[in-house]
């Protein structure tokens, strides 16, 4: 008996069909944790507007671009397609990106796992595979966001890619070739692990043609990549613009720089948490001291290639921990090597127990929404009794929650902003007909306008000429 429970605890698909299990955890919830509800409403809104504007995947667009028609750039919105997918199928719902991302990036730590057992050892790959679980990875995998999806196309797409070199089967370059393409163009960033695929490359083992054919199948989702990002971004961001691409490499590092502190808290605690950033460093160590020329390979391809994307977003980097994603994979490698190389299995074992408890207990409170935010979703129907389609502002600061709650367009401005009544006058002269003032924050609507139709969490201002003072 005991035989068989020990097995299962050995067997990587038992914890990542665990770990999705417990991630079914509030998969239903509508974005309104505190954690990147902004980001998970802009993914949202573009897939809503692919259902209700237009379905062109080459034209997001958002609703808080006030009279414009929205269209901006952000990454491709392979991933907002998806829901809007869903959205078809089964009818409009808050919550299908959640569950397609835990699905596809589960899938991502198996091919994650048979990457490292097939290249360098069963041991190894599965601590690797368990300290990514419970990294950073166990809350953004379920999030509205693309990062994790995009992360684990690439990763699956790799391990194709790296089986055609041993075994040369055509339908394998072409799975890794097409998921390569969705993976960079979903996030560019996710780069940073596709750049390990350069170390297979100098195994003088395998064959020269492969290696060759590889490299020209590379040359494709590059190419795609860069023509979305350095050029379609730019071209369809005409007006309104709520995504960037950072400041530069030059500024980038005057910013990091300028916040050591900030910067360093994405690694050495968001990233695996204490206890498994410290096996991170073991691993390091372990690896110098055994002159394992491939790991430290696999760590020097994929740091050398994120640093570039840290000094292209800047202080951006900094202030949100998910920019670490696309180093989150390595570093979990690096903590495995250092787990393998303890001898005494009693000692990893209650490592790999330590690592992931920590991550669970620093994450869990990700998975519940606080009651007090449940209010913003009778915003809609709020509205709906009240007023129609036309443009409305709200006060919801940069973050477009609350526009997404209301399902209208408009202008979303600080509170701070509107109070004064200034910009609120020249949203006016640009078409705003209503302010919908949300009454959960400290500052005051303005006062020289007249309430339309007012509830407990939420005041309508009619801003027609008639109805102001």
């Amino acid at each position: 008996m005991w035989t068989s429970i020990s097995r299962y605890f050995r067997d990587i698909r038992f914890w990542i069909a665990l770990f999705f299990l417990l991630r079914l955890v509030g998969i239903t919830n509508p974005p309104l944790e505190v954690a990147h509800n902004w980001r998970q409403s802009a993914v949202n809104t573009i897939a809503r507007n692919f259902e209700e504007i237009d379905g062109n995947i080459l034209y997001p667009r958002f609703d808080t671009a006030g009279e414009e028609d929205g269209v901006s750039g952000t990454e491709f919105p392979l991933f907002n397609y998806l829901i809007f997918i869903f959205n078809l199928l089964f009818g409009n719902a808050h919550w299908y990106g959640r569950l397609i991302n835990l699905v596809v990036s589960s899938l991502g730590v198996f091919l994650f796992y048979r990457i490292i057992r097939d290249w360098f050892n069963h041991r190894l790959a599965r601590y690797a595979a368990m300290v990514l679980l419970t990294s950073l990875w166990f809350t953004f995998s379920r999030k509205i966001m693309p990062d994790t999806f995009s992360l684990s196309l690439v990763m699956v797409s790799m391990f194709y890619g790296l089986t055609y070199l041993r075994d040369g089967k055509l339908w394998r370059l072409l799975v890794y070739m097409a998921l390569m393409t969705l993976g960079l163009l979903s996030k560019i960033p996710s780069l940073t692990i596709a750049a390990v695929m350069a170390l297979p490359l100098l195994d003088g083992g395998l064959s020269l043609n492969r290696k060759a054919t590889l490299i020209i199948a590379s040359i494709l989702p590059l190419v795609l990549s860069a023509w979305w990002y350095f050029y379609w971004f730019d071209h369809i961001t005409t007006g309104y613009q709520l995504f960037s691409m950072g400041p530069g490499s030059a500024e980038g590092m005057k910013q990091l720089i300028g916040a050591p502190l900030e910067m360093l808290d994405n690694f050495y605690f968001d990233a695996l948490k204490f206890s498994g950033f410290v096996l991170f460093i073991i691993g390091l160590i372990a690896a110098i001291k055994n002159r394992a020329y491939n790991v430290l390979g696999v760590l020097l391809l994929s740091m050398t290639s994120f640093l570039l994307f840290m000094l292209q977003a800047g202080y951006g980097f900094s202030m949100h921990e998910y920019y670490t994603l696309p180093f989150v994979p390595t570093m979990a490698f690096m903590a495995g090597y250092g787990l393998s190389m303890i001898p005494l299995a009693t000692i990893r074992s209650t490592l790999v127990a330590v690592i992931m408890i920590e991550g669970v207990a620093n994450q869990q409170h990700d998975f519940f929404i606080k009651d007090k935010q449940r209010y913003k979703l009778g915003l809609e129907a709020f509205l709906d009794a009240h007023i129609g389609e036309e443009l409305i502002v709200v006060n919801g600061g940069q973050n477009p929650q609350l526009m997404y709650f209301a399902h209208r367009r408009g202008w979303t401005e600080s509170s701070e902003r509107l109070s004064k009544g200034h910009r609120l006058k020249a949203l006016v002269r640009k078409g705003a007909q209503y302010l919908v003032w949300d009454k959960n924050v400290e500052v005051s609507p303005p006062s020289a306008i007249t309430a339309r139709a007012e509830n407990e969490h939420f005041v309508i201002f009619d801003l027609s000429p008639t109805n102001r003072e």
